[in-house]
C-alpha cells in the first residue's frame, strides 16, 4: 500500500509540488509564506531588542524551527532570503542548515496573473478592463459625498 506523506511534508524535488498546483494558488502560497516569514522576522527583531521575555522567545523559536523544517516554508526561504536582514537571515539559515557563506539569490520575478502575456505600460488597459481601480472609486465616492454635504449646508 502506498505511503501518504504527513501533512506539510514534501516528497521529491522542492519545486515539484509547487509546479503541480494552479499558478494563482501558487502565488497565494508564496504570499502567505512571505507574510509568515515577515512576521517571524518581526518576532526575531523584538527578541533581539529585548522586547519579550526569554521564555516567550524560546517558545517562538521552537515554533519557528518546527515550521521552517517541517513545511514548504523552507523552500520558499531559498528564493526569498535576500529580502531579509542579515541577522534574521543568519538565524533562519542556521535553523535550516544553510552554510553561512551561501550566496543570496537575486529576487525572483513574480509571475504575471493567469492569461497575461506582458506588463502594461503607463495608463494602458487590457481589453474588457473598464472598471476604475478601487482607490479611484473610493476617492470619487468620498469627494462626491463631501460635495453634497457642503451644498446642503
Amino acid at each position: 500500500m502506498p505511503q501518504v506523506p504527513e501533512r506539510g511534508k514534501v516528497e521529491g524535488e522542492p519545486g515539484e509540488a509547487m509546479r503541480a498546483i494552479d499558478p494563482e494558488l501558487r502565488e497565494r502560497v508564496r504570499w502567505l509564506g512571505t507574510a509568515m516569514l515577515d512576521f517571524f522576522e518581526h518576532i526575531w527583531t523584538q527578541a533581539q531588542k529585548g522586547g519579550m521575555p526569554n521564555d516567550v522567545w524560546e517558545a517562538w523559536e521552537d515554533y519557528m524551527s518546527k515550521e521552517l523544517s517541517e513545511t514548504r516554508l523552507r523552500y520558499l526561504w531559498y528564493g526569498e532570503r535576500g529580502y531579509y536582514s542579515p541577522g534574521f537571515r543568519r538565524f533562519v539559515d542556521l535553523k535550516l542548515g544553510i552554510a553561512p557563506e551561501a550566496p543570496v539569490m537575486p529576487p525572483i520575478p513574480r509571475p504575471l496573473p493567469t492569461g497575461v502575456t506582458e506588463p502594461l505600460a503607463g495608463n494602458e488597459r487590457r481589453a474588457g478592463e473598464t472598471k476604475a481601480p478601487q482607490v479611484a472609486r473610493v476617492l470619487r465616492a468620498v469627494t462626491e459625498d463631501s460635495g453634497e454635504t457642503e451644498q446642503q449646508s
